[in-house]
Protein backbone atom coordinates (compact mmCIF):
# COMPACT_ATOMS: atom_id res chain seq x y z
CA UNK A 1 0.00 0.00 0.00
CA UNK A 2 1.50 3.35 -0.96
CA UNK A 3 0.74 6.78 0.35
CA UNK A 4 0.91 9.92 -1.70
CA UNK A 5 2.30 13.01 -0.04
CA UNK A 6 0.30 15.99 -1.30
CA UNK A 7 2.30 18.64 0.54
CA UNK A 8 2.72 21.76 -1.59
CA UNK A 9 6.30 22.98 -1.75
CA UNK A 10 6.76 26.73 -1.91
CA UNK A 11 9.50 28.56 -3.78
CA UNK A 12 12.91 29.19 -2.24
CA UNK A 13 12.08 32.90 -1.97
CA UNK A 14 9.06 32.03 0.17
CA UNK A 15 11.16 30.11 2.70
CA UNK A 16 13.95 32.71 2.70
CA UNK A 17 11.37 35.39 3.45
CA UNK A 18 9.97 33.74 6.58
CA UNK A 19 10.60 35.64 9.81
CA UNK A 20 11.68 33.67 12.87
CA UNK A 21 12.40 35.28 16.25
CA UNK A 22 16.06 34.88 17.23
CA UNK A 23 17.09 34.75 20.90
CA UNK A 24 20.60 36.00 21.71
CA UNK A 25 22.10 35.57 25.16
CA UNK A 26 25.60 35.65 26.71
CA UNK A 27 27.55 32.39 26.72
CA UNK A 28 28.79 31.15 30.13
CA UNK A 29 32.44 31.17 28.97
CA UNK A 30 32.57 34.14 26.57
CA UNK A 31 30.76 35.48 23.57
CA UNK A 32 27.11 34.86 22.78
CA UNK A 33 24.72 32.09 21.79
CA UNK A 34 21.81 32.62 19.42
CA UNK A 35 18.98 30.22 18.70
CA UNK A 36 15.75 30.01 16.79
CA UNK A 37 13.32 28.24 19.12
CA UNK A 38 10.87 27.50 16.27
CA UNK A 39 13.61 25.40 14.61
CA UNK A 40 14.80 22.84 17.19
CA UNK A 41 18.55 22.34 17.02
CA UNK A 42 19.16 25.60 15.13
CA UNK A 43 21.69 27.59 17.14
CA UNK A 44 25.14 29.12 16.85
CA UNK A 45 27.73 30.60 19.16
CA UNK A 46 30.57 33.01 18.83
Amino acid sequence: MSTINKTKLESLEFYLGLKYPITIYPNDDEGYVSEIKDLPGCFTQG
